[in-house]
């Protein structure tokens, strides 16, 4: 089958309506929807979250249709769509072992009593994640192979996996920086583009 030669402008505008619409609404919202059904709302400090039963297929994961409640569900399911979408703006360029890290990272501070105690709680906190300070139009998932990766690591993560490499890190920047607090703090280890330490 040949369609019509259309401007590369066009054809981009239609390719990215048909594969993947994106609504972003206020607070740092952010609506997802994909070809392959995947549809996700989630909300700065994890207010509110929605995904579709057509997550798991979209992700290649499994969801087993256990007798649950619908709040538990619905909280796994919103901490898994948080830390991939951290996973996913934070270190999308860096191999699975540098993404793993920035997943242990946001698990150790789920972990940790100085932070707040659900992952979209951790990842929306005001100020600590780079990605959620720009506005909301930078938030959409326009990768979906990058996408699927960062469910996998996220479900690694949530299901108790640790990097050792990365240690209680729970802090970390891009080598582009120092930030005030990395001044006076031994570096765990450097991974990719990423600095890591334990504050």
């Amino acid at each position: 089958m040949t369609f019509p030669r259309t401007a590369p402008s066009l054809r981009r505008r239609r390719l990215r309506s048909a594969a993947q619409a994106a609504l972003i609404g206020a607070a740092g919202a952010l609506i997802f929807a994909s070809g392959s059904g995947l549809t996700v709302t989630a909300h700065a400090a994890g207010s509110a979250a929605t995904v579709t039963a057509s997550t798991a297929a979209a992700s290649n994961s499994r969801v087993s249709a256990v007798a649950a409640p619908a709040s538990l569900i619905l909280s796994q399911q919103r901490d898994l769509v948080c830390l991939a979408m951290n996973i996913y703006h934070e270190g999308r360029g860096e191999s699975a072992r540098g993404q793993a890290a920035i997943a242990a990272v946001t698990m150790n501070r789920l972990r940790s009593p100085r932070y707040p105690n659900s992952v979209c709680q951790v990842v929306w906190q005001r100020k600590q994640f780079s990605w959620t300070l720009l506005h909301s139009r930078h938030h959409v998932i326009d990768d979906a192979q990058a996408w699927r990766r960062a469910m996998n690591i996220a479900q690694l993560f949530l299901g108790g996996a640790r990097l050792a490499l990365v240690s209680e890190a729970t802090h970390y920047h891009t080598v582009d920086v120092q930030p005030f607090w990395s001044k006076n703090i031994p570096a765990l280890v450097m991974i990719g583009k990423h600095v890591f330490y334990a504050l």
